[in-house]
C-alpha cells in the first residue's frame, strides 16, 4: 500500500506540473504566435484623411503682430462697469471688424423673400440660395459722430454677388475686396446693410470681414492713428486691414474699458432669457456673426 501511494501521489505531481507548463506556454508563446500571425496576414488598417477643398478666391490672410502689454494705472477705481449687448445698433463698437455685431443671416432682418429656402452651414454661411436674396444689417440707427469718417474696407472669401444698401455707398470693387463709405440718411443716422444675391455654391461666399479706416501703433493699442508718421520711438504702424486677427477691439473701446477693475460681461454674451442647456448648444467664435438679439446670440 505504501508503494501505491508513492505512485499516486507522483502521478499528482507530474499532472500538476504538465498542466502548468501548458498553461504558462499558451499564455506566453503562443499569444505572440497569435500576434505574429495576425500581423503578417493582416495588415493594419490606415485612415487616409479626406482631401481638405482650398479656394482659390480668398483675400489674403491676415498678418499678426505682437502688441506689448500695457501696464494698468497704479490708481484704480474702485468700481466695475457693464459692457453692452453685441448688436448692430449698439454704438459701442467693441471689435474692430464691424461684420461682427451684424445679425444673423437667419435672422432675416431686412425680411427678404423666399430667405427660408436657403440653405446655410454649421456656422451660419449660406451655401445655397435656391433664387433668394438674403440680406444682413451690420450698422442701424446710428449717430454718425459714432463712426469714424472714411473707406471702410470688406474682404470675403468665396464667389458670389455682394452688394450693399442703406447708406452704403461704394467706391470700389474687385474679386475680394470692395471698399465702401457710410452716409447719413435723412433722418441723420447712419444705417448699413450687405446682401447676397448669387454664390457659387462650390465656393460659396463667407468669412466677410468689415473693417474701418486707420490703424494703431504697435506700442499703443489705445489710440487710432492713420499713418506711419503718427508712431513714434520706431514702432510700427499696425493697419486694420493687415492686421485685424492680432487687433481684436477697437482702440476706443479699449481705451474706455482700460482703467476699470472689473468688467461685467453679461449682455454681451447673451446668456440671460438663454434657451440653450447643453455645452454642445454654446456660441462658437468660429459662427459668421457674433451679434443678434438675446437668446439667439
Amino acid at each position: 500500500m505504501k508503494i501505491l501511494g508513492k505512485w499516486v501521489l507522483l502521478l499528482v505531481v507530474v499532472v500538476t506540473l504538465a498542466v502548468t507548463l501548458v498553461s504558462f506556454y499558451y499564455s506566453n508563446f503562443k499569444k505572440t504566435e497569435t500576434i505574429n500571425s495576425n500581423t503578417g496576414s493582416t495588415p493594419p488598417v490606415v485612415t487616409v484623411p479626406k482631401p481638405v477643398k482650398v479656394s482659390l478666391h480668398k483675400a489674403p490672410e491676415p498678418l499678426t503682430a505682437e502688441i506689448p502689454l500695457i501696464p494698468p494705472a497704479q490708481v484704480r477705481p474702485l468700481i466695475g462697469v457693464n459692457v453692452n449687448e453685441l448688436h448692430y445698433e449698439d454704438a459701442s463698437f467693441p471689435f474692430v471688424d464691424l461684420f461682427r455685431q451684424s445679425a444673423p443671416f437667419k435672422d432675416n432682418v431686412l425680411e427678404q423673400a423666399e430667405a427660408d429656402k436657403v440653405e446655410y452651414d454649421a456656422q451660419g454661411w449660406p451655401l445655397r440660395l435656391h433664387g433668394a436674396t438674403i440680406a444682413t444689417k451690420f450698422i442701424g440707427k446710428m449717430p454718425p459722430a459714432a463712426l469714424v469718417e472714411g473707406d471702410y474696407v470688406v474682404l470675403y472669401d468665396g464667389v458670389g454677388q455682394l452688394s450693399y444698401g442703406h447708406g452704403v455707398v461704394t467706391v470700389s470693387q474687385t474679386p475680394n475686396r470692395d471698399v465702401i463709405r457710410l452716409k447719413p440718411g435723412e433722418d441723420g443716422e447712419i444705417n448699413a446693410s450687405l446682401l447676397i444675391s448669387a454664390l457659387d455654391e462650390s465656393d460659396p461666399i463667407r468669412n466677410i470681414r468689415i473693417l474701418p479706416p486707420g490703424g494703431i501703433c504697435q506700442d499703443n493699442p489705445y489710440q487710432r492713428v492713420f499713418a506711419q508718421s503718427e508712431c513714434g520711438s520706431g514702432a510700427a504702424y499696425l493697419p486694420f486691414e493687415q492686421y485685424y486677427s492680432s487687433i481684436r477691439f477697437t482702440p476706443e473701446y479699449l481705451n474706455y474699458l482700460k482703467d476699470f477693475s472689473t468688467i461685467r460681461f453679461m449682455a454681451m454674451s447673451g446668456i440671460t432669457r438663454n434657451p440653450e442647456s447643453h455645452w454642445s448648444e454654446r456660441p462658437h467664435l468660429q459662427e459668421a456673426t457674433w451679434g443678434g438679439g438675446y437668446g439667439a446670440r
